[in-house]
């Protein structure tokens, strides 16, 4: 998946997110941290349908105060 591309997922039910991002072409460790509705979300929240998910690569500099939210164990 290319930087800043964007795609759309059909999700019939809700879904951690962690296996939502088993179904994107992206490696999940790739993910340094997710936002769903704008909001930085842990990798247990369920994704619903209509949600919107935005994924954020480790080389994204981040904010200190989004450490709790970062997706890998690598804080």
């Amino acid at each position: 998946m290319a930087r800043g591309q964007s795609g759309h997922l059909e999700l019939k039910a809700p879904k951690p997110l962690r296996e939502v991002l088993k179904l994107v072409p992206l490696e999940p460790a790739q993910v340094q941290m997710a936002m769903v509705n704008h909001r930085a979300v842990t990798p247990d929240h369920l994704i619903r349908p209509g949600d919107r998910l935005a994924l954020f690569p480790k080389e994204y500099p981040l904010f200190a105060d989004w450490t709790d939210f970062r997706s890998s164990g690598d804080k």
